[in-house]
């Protein structure tokens, strides 16, 4: 694979995945798992429910091979131990 196709692969993934988290979103808010007044109007319930729709986007795209889920982890500690993943908290 080279950068051209890679980033055309990654986008195909992208579009499916803005949808997805909408969906899961919303299904959180219509199943009232959270109570909207206990929140202001800020950031923190929309970031609580982007890290619980995350967490289960990560598990409806995991790699489909072991192997490629280990090289996944490696990728996430790399991010971590560098700034990259870092994104500014309003």
């Amino acid at each position: 694979m080279n950068k051209v196709q890679f980033k055309e692969r990654f986008e195909e993934l992208i579009k499916t995945l803005e949808p997805y988290i909408k969906k899961k979103a919303k299904e959180l808010i219509d199943l009232r798992a959270v109570d909207l007044k206990t929140y202001g109007d800020d950031h923190r319930l929309p970031r609580i429910i982007l890290q619980a729709v995350l967490k289960d986007a990560a598990e409806h795209f995991r790699p489909p091979h072991p192997l490629d889920a280990k090289e996944a982890q490696n990728l996430l500690y790399k991010l971590m131990s560098t700034d990259v993943g870092v994104v500014s908290g309003k």
